[in-house]
């Protein structure tokens, strides 16, 4: 009996003591990263149907859900902070021009745990083949598929980034 009233006691005083870190905000809690594909597509009206990419690097999670036939795309970028347990929802929204046909390569600056990064969201109507990352002094070569849609996330020390087609023509360039 007396084990079984210090135990209650026990989990009372971690409830509450969770509680109060909850409340004034010293600790958040997000969602699992694996939850996120399947809580976004349900929020952006997803089709089953629609493929999904997803990204992630050191603390952004980015998610994109596109039909097959190029004509739509919706994306969602998440962001863990420090004081948090989880992903927390940043941006999102749709790849689309003004005319309603998909967009160029959409940039997206997120701010993560201080610091600022570039999300790069594609349906690649322009055919990139391979992105060049400058880091430093290093320009780092990414191979992507000229056919198909991408994402991208640069690392914190990026200072350039360059879309690159076949032939190795800047198609776009981002400072």
């Amino acid at each position: 009996m007396k084990q079984k009233r210090i135990l209650l006691y026990a989990v009372c005083a971690v409830g509450v003591a969770v509680l109060l870190l909850l409340s004034f905000s010293i600790i958040e809690i997000g969602i699992p990263e694996c939850w996120i594909v399947k809580r976004e597509r349900e929020k952006r009206g997803a089709p089953d149907s629609w493929a999904v990419m997803s990204a992630e690097e050191d603390g952004i999670f980015a998610v994109c859900f596109y039909d097959k036939a190029g004509a739509s795309c919706r994306f969602a970028v998440y962001t863990k902070h420090t004081n948090g347990i989880g992903y927390f929802f940043y941006t999102g929204g749709s790849v689309v021009s003004i005319d309603g046909t998909p967009g160029r390569t959409q940039i997206q600056r997120v701010r993560c745990r201080g610091t600022e990064r570039l999300v790069l969201i594609s349906m690649n109507t322009e055919g990139v083949a391979r992105i060049a990352v400058q880091c430093g002094e290093v320009i780092e070569y990414i191979e992507v598929d000229a056919q198909y849609p991408f994402l991208y996330i640069a690392p914190v020390e990026c200072k350039a980034i360059s879309l690159l087609d076949s032939a190795g023509h800047v198609l776009e360039a981002f400072p």
